[in-house]
């Protein structure tokens, strides 16, 4: 809205010392606000955010078997190169060490017994000490999803990915947005090859990744970008529609002086301005949400909290028309065949012979 106030105070002096940059919701205001005025419509009012916070933490997170084992099998399992990991867990530090260390532990841990269980029972010795390691296996093997959860949706680190306490992506690009996709698409990876003997994770490269996810809230600016855009462009969709509805702005079939005034709106406002964000931002949110599915797949196997449950539905998910990812495909649809519709009734053409390319 600051866009309106900076040209009612009049002057670009004014308007670039008072307003400062441009920001995403001053260009849709804008943009929605000159469509209205050439239909005579009035406007949408004020966008409010309805978008919600991020489930908290402890009502995501799931607690893991414990596993108490005992000075004499301890011992027994230096066999198994076990005996340095339980111990490490077990200290001060490894009590209360991140999610993705403990995820990184349950990883080791299921990976050495494995292979220790393989050579025990290749050479037929220690039928006592095997029989406590497939109960180990077995609690393990359970576990690791779980602490793959807690490491991820979980964790601080897609807390502050997810947060709100940002702004929409700003209007030009400022930072890369690779880091955070290519983060989640090293977390779907990385699920089917826990606890398998042949995969050794880096554990630098893991909190390089975490790092990077809470680094910048790159879920909550999609988030926020893709909610922004809905809003104007189904407002901007709803009074063209609704204008033509009543009476058509071009009932002969020819252009007619305001249609030609809306033309030069799409032409100057919306396709010189906003579609260039708006593409940027569908493509974004479409690699994103590709890499949020992604990491959401290899979940199969939990339950899912049901506060998360509710968050995804409403907001990173695919099934519900009021989804934040879905209902903003289906505002760039209707935004696009509108335009469409009003350029066929009056004869024009947008330029290209095309409303948007995304």
């Amino acid at each position: 809205m600051r866009s309106l106030r900076c040209i009612a105070w009049g002057g670009c002096a004014l308007l670039l010392l008072a307003c400062g940059p441009e920001t995403p919701e001053d260009m849709l205001v804008d943009y929605s606000a000159r469509v209205h005025n050439a239909l005579g419509v009035e406007g949408p009012g004020d966008y409010v955010s309805t978008l919600e916070s991020y489930p908290r933490r402890r009502d995501l997170r799931f607690e893991l078997g414990d596993l108490r084992i005992g000075l004499v099998e301890l011992v027994s399992l230096e066999r198994c190169g076990l005996e340095e990991l339980v111990a490490a867990r077990n200290s001060g530090l490894g009590k209360v060490m991140p999610p993705s260390q403990q995820l990184l532990y349950e990883h080791r841990l299921l990976a050495r017994a494995r292979v220790c269980a393989d050579t025990l029972r290749a050479h037929g010795d220690a039928p006592e000490l095997l029989a406590r390691l497939q109960e180990v296996i077995q609690i393990k093997v359970r576990d690791l999803p779980r602490a793959y959860w807690n490491a991820t949706f979980a964790s601080d680190e897609f807390s502050e990915h997810f947060s709100l306490a940002t702004q929409a992506l700003p209007l030009e690009q400022e930072q890369d947005s690779v880091p955070q996709v290519q983060a989640l698409y090293y977390l779907r990876d990385l699920s089917p090859l826990l606890g398998q003997p042949a995969h050794a994770i880096d554990s630098a490269e893991l909190e390089q990744h975490f790092f990077s996810l809470q680094n910048r809230s790159y879920g909550g600016q999609l988030l926020l970008s893709m909610e922004l855009l809905s809003f104007y462009l189904e407002a901007v969709a709803r009074a063209i529609e609704g204008r033509q509805f009543r009476q058509s702005l071009c009932p002969q079939g020819v252009p007619t002086p305001k249609a030609k005034v809306m033309q030069t709106v799409f032409l100057k406002f919306y396709a010189a301005k906003t579609q260039p964000y708006l593409t940027r931002v569908h493509r974004e949110a479409s690699a994103w949400g590709n890499a949020v599915d992604g990491v959401l797949v290899a979940q199969a196997k939990l339950q899912l909290p049901a506060s998360f449950i509710a968050y995804r539905a409403r907001h990173i998910g695919s099934e519900r028309p009021t989804a934040t990812r879905v209902r903003f495909a289906a505002a760039i649809e209707r935004h696009t065949s509108t335009w469409q519709d009003f350029f066929s009734e009056c004869g024009l053409q947008p330029f290209n012979s095309s409303v948007e390319k995304l």
